[in-house]
């Protein structure tokens, strides 16, 4: 349904505009609870700030919730929802070679099969 949704938008919209629009929206919806729920640690954040921490929010919002999502509704106003969303099942392949290469992760033979699994299912989708 979102990929159907997204195919819309991208008629109209580009996919920055899309995105951004998302993330205020899910700003709007989340705050309240956050605030609500996690005040006692809102509070006490300030002790816990560090460079590190500062710089891993800095790319999950910068790479996992703004860059991924444009480049996502730019791939669907291309391609289209079905392949798009199909492609999207390749994010564990990715994510196991990333690991492999930026944090030394081992690469076994579970990992090798669900790798392949996923690839195949990609191959027979768009044959």
């Amino acid at each position: 349904l979102y990929g159907l949704g997204l195919k819309r938008l991208t008629t109209s919209y580009n996919s920055i505009t899309i995105t951004t629009i998302q993330n205020l929206f899910g700003l709007l919806l989340f705050l309240p609870l956050i605030l609500i729920y996690e005040w006692q640690n809102i509070i006490s954040l300030p002790d816990l700030l560090n460079l590190d921490l500062l710089f891993a929010f800095f790319n999950l919002a910068l790479f996992a919730s703004s860059i991924a999502f444009v480049l996502f509704a730019y791939g669907i106003s291309i391609i289209g929802p079905s392949k798009a969303s199909a492609f999207s099942n390749s994010i564990p392949i990715f994510t196991i070679i990333f690991a492999y290469f930026v944090l030394n992760e081992n690469i076994g033979l579970i990992k090798l099969i669900g790798m392949s699994i996923v690839l195949l299912g990609l191959f027979l989708f768009l044959t």
